[in-house]
């Protein structure tokens, strides 16, 4: 079958985008907070990159944040707490998607995650749909928290020359 010649649906070809961007935001999430502990715990980065990947999702927020608190950074007034909230926000979110089942909801004609068969192929329950404008606006986020991180961190700890 000639994949090339058959159409895809707009709503799907909107997700897809818009998840394709949230990975890429996710990886840049993850270097600028192996940077920021490396800087934090003056460790080497292959090592804060070895125990960012053995913390969980959300923890990894905390972690940063205890690593900051723990260098003196007040974190309330340098934002960072709002940054590492809304990393903490968005782990969750791709937590969900991840481990949820996935599906197309035939009546709404929307994409919608939940709980599921063990296989992930049917959705029952609670579903909830999957916007693609949240998902960038999701993004959005990441970045300013990304930013927030990398002046706060990176420039005045780690002197990088960090810019966004």
């Amino acid at each position: 079958m000639d994949l090339t010649t058959k159409p895809i649906a707009p709503q799907r070809q909107q997700l897809e985008q818009a998840i394709g961007h949230f990975i890429l935001d996710l990886g840049m999430i993850e270097a600028t907070m192996i940077q920021a502990l490396a800087v934090l715990t003056s460790v080497p980065s292959n090592q804060a990159h070895f125990l960012l990947n053995k913390t969980a999702g959300g923890a990894k927020a905390a972690l940063l944040k205890e690593a900051a608190i723990a260098k003196g950074i007040d974190i309330k007034a340098t934002g960072l707490g709002d940054a590492l909230g809304t990393i903490h926000k968005i782990m969750d979110f791709r937590n969900q998607l991840v481990h949820d089942a996935v599906g197309f909801h035939s009546n709404t004609q929307t994409w919608v995650h939940g709980k599921g068969t063990p296989d992930g192929d049917k959705v029952f329950g609670k579903k909830i749909e999957i916007d693609p404008a949240r998902i960038y606006e999701l993004s959005e986020q990441a970045w300013e928290a990304i930013r927030v991180i990398g002046v706060e961190i990176l420039q005045k700890h780690g002197e990088f020359t960090y810019t966004l």
